[in-house]
């Protein structure tokens, strides 16, 4: 079994209000050549879909956990769930953070509005 983190309690911001969702699995992208690059066809899994202003260490910290399992307390869960913040998946493609919008103040960024996916890997099983 791959290894597993905890979720880190400074991001815990990023579990409010996320909307359940399905991650799908897209099978054919165009390239910027113009060829058609395919992939297997896997099944939808459950996700859920978020957006949060994060500042510049906030990103930073969270960049650092995509695509590491971990273990959280998601709201509105009865179990603490193991979860995946989604990246460039080679097939669930699409569906890694992107940046919405910056706040800027004089010349530096100070804020980001970030839109994320995270997977649902089910509730934490008892004894694991």
């Amino acid at each position: 079994m791959s290894s597993r983190i905890e979720w880190p309690e400074s991001l815990n911001f990023m579990l409010l209000q996320l909307e359940a969702t399905k991650l799908e699995n897209i099978i054919e992208t165009q390239m910027s050549d113009g060829s058609i690059k395919r992939r297997h066809i896997r099944t939808a899994k459950d996700a859920w879909k978020g957006e949060a202003r994060f500042t510049e260490l906030d990103e930073q910290l969270m960049r650092t956990i995509v695509g590491k399992r971990a273990v959280a307390d998601v709201p509105g869960e009865n179990a603490r769930r193991l979860v995946k913040l989604m990246g460039d998946d080679p097939f669930y493609p699409g569906y890694a953070p992107r940046q919405l919008q910056h706040t800027w103040s004089n010349v530096e960024p100070t804020s980001s509005f970030i839109r994320y996916f995270i997977l649902d890997e089910g509730p934490l099983s008892e004894g694991a």
